[in-house]
């Protein structure tokens, strides 16, 4: 079973607010600042570095089928996390070691917007 932990992009502050533990009655916004908290999950994966791959993360891996690497924005869409290659257009991926691999972030698209 993975960890679920997230992580918090703060817009007002330009910061991160790491290790966030979800507790009852634990409110991170009270709603009057709409839209200043961006929340992301860990994906339960790791780059081949080590490190933590979290939900908006941009990474750097090979799409195994066709050998080529690329730059891709890990999201979710149910039931699973996908790698997205807006840059290059190329297709999603599945992040499961399968169809993609060797994958090292490389930025986040709140640190890092022009790797996007």
């Amino acid at each position: 079973m993975r960890q679920i932990k997230f992580r918090v992009w703060d817009s007002k502050e330009k910061t991160w607010i790491w290790n966030l533990g979800m507790k009852k009655n634990n409110v991170l916004c009270d709603g009057t600042e709409s839209g200043r908290f961006e929340i992301m999950q860990f994906t339960g994966l790791y780059d081949k570095n080590g490190k933590e791959i979290y939900e908006y993360d941009i990474i750097q891996a090979t799409v195994t089928n066709e050998n080529r690497t690329g730059i891709y924005l890990v999201e979710y869409d149910a039931p699973a996390w996908w790698a997205d290659s807006q840059k290059l257009d190329l297709d999603v991926h599945y992040i499961d070691g399968i169809e993609i691999k060797d994958y090292k972030v490389i930025g986040n698209k709140f640190d890092n917007p022009e790797l996007l």
